[in-house]
């Protein structure tokens, strides 16, 4: 239990009206899902267009009333369930839907203005009923877990968009995690049951109680393998959160209220801090892990504001601005249909850099690839110096690429129409003629200075939003004063 927390006196400090998204068409069929997903560059959110079908993309710095047709992503047959950001691209975006598809997204370097007839990069087709939750590899970068209603949960090489393994449970997950260098997943399941399983045989390792009620429970993985969960009490009925570790034994348990929304948990995976918030409540808690002599957690502070939430999102580290002394941004979407950004700030003197309150983050460049993984390596994510990412619009343009296949590659991220890639069983590795010049310095060396140039135009476009979002705060504040005056 820590004695003292440099984090006990974090607040979250809501942006300006004017930095906010408005007029958002939030799906009503997302069930427990967070709904949102974000990213250094894009707010990816799931929509109430075509049945819950479509996913709206926005550009991190695109404020104001959003346009319901904008940038929406719609090749799904059925509601979308979740959207995950790959923690490696932040181009590529996975989404699982009621159509028993796992859609890949590519998006388009400029992210401004997605065709309308954009296909998926590719389809992962396994599941027999609807897939509910996504989670990607922590250190790999093209390795995917997914879990549906089917009870099952598969494990992806997206490279070749096939199954490495899967997993029968006795019935559905709620909730899916993967521990910190991805040699384990954690599942809660409608059983009141958690599950260790290892990722690469394909079996269940061990199970232990988890939260009594067959109500909705989220699991997540610390840094040091323990594993923070939110559920329900069937008995008294009251909302509860717990600590276990590996062996799924019980460390710790509290109870956090008696509100009847789910419990929707995320986990910041350098300062080992969970932020809990509840469907349908005006508020979330914050929570700090101990892993030393007693392995535990500590309340920290609660964030409370006037409106209710439907859902919400964490943005990485590599987005915070470290000149407010940032450690996370909350997307809060609220019942008014507004997506909110809140900076959760450790109150401190000056605008220097706090060394002390920013550890080395998680990078973008992953540790193992896909075939060292499945030898069986295990290790944690690379980490780099936090000042590497750092700048006031959180844009990092130090991107890894993406890494499909080559062939995949060059269609994805030179044409806004994808060639659909569809899993059906059978291997495709057909690759078109370009890639045959690859290995010509000469096309290299412009492939090169074309990446260079687009990286150029990304700044100014982001920039060019800032200095917009300047202006119309600027502007608003202006006409408040001279209605001041005026009264």
């Amino acid at each position: 239990m820590f004695k003292t927390s440099k984090f006990r006196n974090v607040f979250g400090k809501p942006f300006h009206r004017n930095d906010t998204y408005d007029s958002i068409s939030p799906s009503s069929f997302s069930g427990d899902s967070f709904l949102l997903a974000v990213n250094p560059k894009y707010l990816s959110i799931i929509v109430d267009r075509a049945n819950g079908s479509s996913i709206q993309i926005l550009p991190l710095q695109k404020y104001g009333r959003v346009d319901r047709y904008f940038n929406l992503l719609s090749k799904h047959a059925g509601p979308v369930y979740d959207i995950q950001f790959n923690p490696y691209n932040d181009d590529l975006l996975a989404s699982s839907s009621d159509d028993c598809s796992i859609a890949l997204w590519i998006i388009p370097d400029n992210g401004v203005s997605i065709a309308k007839d954009i296909e998926p990069a590719t389809r992962l087709l396994g599941h027999q009923r609807k897939v509910t939750k996504l989670a990607w590899h922590p250190t790999v970068s093209n390795i995917l877990a997914s879990s549906g209603s089917d009870n099952t949960i598969f494990v992806w090489n997206c490279e070749t968009q096939r199954p490495i393994s899967s997993i029968t449970l006795p019935e559905s997950a709620f909730c899916i995690s993967w521990s910190s260098n991805g040699q384990y997943i954690a599942a809660t399941c409608r059983d009141t049951n958690i599950y260790i399983i290892d990722p690469r045989k394909g079996e269940i390792i061990r199970s232990g109680k988890g939260h009594t009620s067959a109500k909705y429970s989220s699991c997540v993985f610390t840094k040091n393998d323990l594993i923070f969960t939110t559920g329900c009490n069937k008995r008294g009925g009251s909302r509860e959160v717990g600590l276990y570790n590996i062996n799924l034994d019980l460390l710790q348990r509290e109870d956090f209220d008696r509100s009847t929304g789910s419990l929707l948990a995320y986990h910041d995976k350098e300062l080992d801090i969970i932020y809990v918030i509840g469907k349908g409540d005006s508020s979330f808690r914050y929570y700090q892990i101990s892993a030393d002599e007693k392995e535990s957690f500590t309340y920290l502070n609660i964030y409370q504001s006037t409106e209710a939430q439907k859902g919400f999102a964490v943005l990485t580290k590599r987005g915070c601005d470290t000149k407010k002394c940032e450690i996370a941004r909350v997307y809060k979407l609220n019942n008014s249909n507004k997506i909110e950004p809140i900076s959760m700030i450790v109150p401190r003197k000056g605008t220097d850099y706090q060394s002390d309150i920013y550890p080395p983050i998680i990078g973008t460049e992953p540790a193992l690839s896909v075939s060292e993984w499945l030898s069986g390596k295990n290790t944690h994510p690379i980490r780099v110096d936090q000042l590497t990412f750092s700048t006031s619009s959180g844009t990092d343009n130090n991107q890894s690429s993406f890494n499909f296949t080559s062939a995949l590659n060059s269609n994805a991220k030179r044409n806004i129409s994808v060639t659909t890639g569809v899993f059906d069983g059978s291997s495709n590795n057909s690759k078109p003629s370009s890639i045959k010049s690859e290995n010509n310095e000469e096309v290299l060396q412009h492939k090169k200075k074309v990446l260079a140039l687009e990286a150029i135009v990304r700044g100014h476009e982001t920039r060019i939003l800032e200095l917009e979002n300047t202006i119309k705060r600027l502007t608003s504040d202006l006409y408040e004063n001279e209605n001041e005056s005026d009264a």
